[in-house]
């Protein structure tokens, strides 16, 4: 620049420089002081030349200092935004993180409460069998021992069912279920020395699919509703009726017990209740509990189906 302003394009990327290992003011004021040395050398190189005049010169050196200034802001701010994105980017990491962390804890819970259902389901119902026929053993009723045997084995396998996790009865239909329940419950309730009539009515046609876990559900309701009878109605018929629609299926206990006013219900104390509106929920199964002291106690448990499309008939071949 100092031979000849044919070099002058040697300030760009001094500007550059400047506003790169100069951070803020002194990097202008480094770029300014460029552009007077330009305009300085650039007049004298004119005033040498006698051609060049003082507002060619001032152009000259202003604008590679202003496109200097302007891709060196354009810079910064584009570099502030993907320092702005790493941040957000690692805060929504943390947030999936934690997120994460709370599903994990939410799911151990869920599981847990399940276990305690199932529990509940099976070991304790078993147990709750088993006492009470080893109130009935003795000299006068030598069967009851072979009826806790009996029932040991039964739950013993339902047992085993529920720790390989098996949702369902095997391959049973929801019919087949709640005949085995009443078959059971017949059972228990010779065995206390009580009368008990148990039907299994059914209504309407099932469809050709049920999801596993609406059967699951159901037959899990069933079985919490008699035990509840078994244990708590003192009842004499009891009845379970199994009603096919075409977007549902309803289930109904009724027995003609004791009953009870289920707003005093206290839901720490009676687990059962608790439990079972609870694994109704999950699949979406509504529960009315319809009761009055004296008066006996229905269940209605009620499951939507999937509607699934109908399969016509193949039309006749005639020759």
């Amino acid at each position: 620049m100092l031979v000849t302003d044919g070099f002058v394009w040697v300030a760009l990327p001094l500007h550059l420089l400047a506003l790169a290992l100069l951070p803020g003011v002194a990097g202008a004021m480094v770029v300014a002081g460029l552009v007077v040395l330009s305009v300085g050398l650039g007049l004298l190189h004119g005033h040498t030349a006698g051609v060049t005049t003082a507002l060619d010169v001032w152009l000259g050196m202003l604008v590679p200092a202003c496109v200097a200034l302007i891709g060196w802001t354009v810079f910064m701010q584009l570099r502030e935004d993907a320092q702005r994105q790493r941040e957000l980017v690692a805060r929504l990491r943390e947030a999936q993180d934690c997120l994460a962390a709370t599903e994990r804890t939410q799911g151990v819970l869920a599981e847990r409460e399940r276990l305690a259902r199932e529990i509940h389901d099976t070991l304790g119902q078993a147990l709750a069998s088993i006492v009470v026929l080893a109130r009935t053993a003795g000299p006068q009723n030598p069967e009851a021992l072979a009826l806790i045997e009996s029932t040991a084995r039964d739950n013993l396998i339902e047992t085993r069912r529920f720790i390989r996790d098996l949702a369902h009865p095997g391959e049973a239909t929801l019919e087949d279920s709640a005949r085995l329940i009443a078959q059971d419950a017949l059972r228990l309730s010779e065995a206390a020395g009580e009368t008990l009539t148990v039907d299994v009515v059914v209504e309407g046609t099932p469809p050709r699919h049920v999801d596993d876990h609406i059967v699951a559900a159901l037959h899990r309701g069933i079985q919490a509703s008699m035990s509840n009878v078994l244990r708590h109605a003192q009842a004499t018929r009891c009845q379970i009726g199994i009603g096919w629609f075409d977007d549902r299926v309803v289930v109904d206990v009724i027995d003609n017990g004791v009953g009870f006013d289920p707003r005093t219900v206290d839901a720490d104390a009676h687990f059962g209740l608790q439990a079972l509106h609870s694994r109704m929920e999950e699949v979406a199964i509504d529960v009315i509990i319809d009761s009055s002291p004296g008066e006996g106690t229905t269940v209605a448990l009620t499951a939507h189906l999937t509607p699934t499309p109908a399969i016509r008939d193949a039309p006749e071949v005639r020759p």
